[in-house]
């Protein structure tokens, strides 16, 4: 400021009113110090200098943010949805309803769930919940499949997209499967209730299936057909703490992993919407 005040006075009409040399060359030393050595527009040149130095350091950690940001939002987007779609919608590409011919579908239940949530309050069931599923999203990225969504009590997850050609879908979900009833059975504890047991019920069922993208701003990636309601009613027809999957499923099992799992019959079991049918239960790796 003060040097734009000597500046302006050195544009003023009259000669007695300029200031002197010995003024100028004083403001110049207030300003950059007695000790500044060069002309006028050499310090000035030094000080650009200067802060295009600071400018790059803070391009430069900018721009280390920006990419850190990124990586968390494509972490966030591929958790979201399956890989495969979050990287077409990344790139700007609309994605298209599908069709899946083989796919593995499970479903996780808590047993007593409603007298869970009639004898906690609303905030001891999210910390449940939020402790249960968070484990079990841990085992599933362990291996090759996906979580659709959890509603409640309900914990729904496919593998077999994008397609694999060797039915290994199946495999993975047994040991998805299997690793939940473990960590439920053996590590798992309920905060605010140490002394109850959790048990849960899973049900498996492979067949075909349609995904697509439902909205825009909050976009869900979502499955349909009746291999998502056949893989529902065997979680909701199993029995507390055991792993129920359908005849068809149960059959691919034996063909394509003879001696990886150990399967036994269950009998018939009255199935809603599909009637009598012949359930196996998972027993255990082989």
């Amino acid at each position: 400021f003060r040097l734009v005040s000597i500046m302006q006075q050195c544009w003023q009409m009259k000669e007695m009113t300029r200031p002197t040399l010995t003024k100028i060359i004083d403001a110049v030393h207030r300003e950059f110090g007695n000790d500044a050595k060069g002309t006028l527009v050499d310090q000035m040149i030094a000080m650009i200098d200067e802060y295009s130095a600071n400018l790059e350091q803070i391009v430069e950690k900018r721009t280390e943010e920006i990419e850190e940001l990124k990586e968390k939002t494509e972490k966030l987007l591929y958790q979201i949805m399956p890989k495969s779609i979050a990287m077409e919608l990344r790139e700007g590409r609309s994605v298209r309803p599908s069709m899946h011919p083989s796919v593995s579908v499970l479903f996780a239940d808590v047993c007593q769930f409603t007298a869970l949530c009639e004898e906690s309050i609303p905030v001891q069931i999210i910390l449940m919940l939020n402790l249960l599923y968070s484990k079990f999203d841990e085992i599933v990225e362990l291996y090759s499949a996906f979580k659709v969504e959890n509603v409640g009590d309900a914990y729904l997850i496919v593998s077999g997209i994008p397609e694999m050609d060797d039915k290994r879908h199946l495999c993975q979900v047994c040991h998805i499967a299997l690793h939940f009833q473990k960590f439920v059975h053996e590590s798992y504890v309920i905060p605010h209730r140490p002394e109850h047991k959790l048990r849960i019920k899973v049900g498996l069922h492979t067949g075909a299936l349609a995904s697509g993208i439902l909205g825009s701003t909050a976009p869900r990636f979502c499955v349909f057909g009746d291999t998502v309601n056949v893989a529902s009613r065997m979680g909701s027809t199993c029995e507390p703490g055991r792993i129920q999957m359908s005849e068809t499923a149960a059959v691919l099992l034996k063909s394509q992993f003879e001696h990886r799992f150990v399967i036994q019959e269950r009998g018939i079991v009255n199935i809603k919407g599909k009637g009598p049918c012949t359930t196996f239960w998972l027993i255990k790796e082989g």
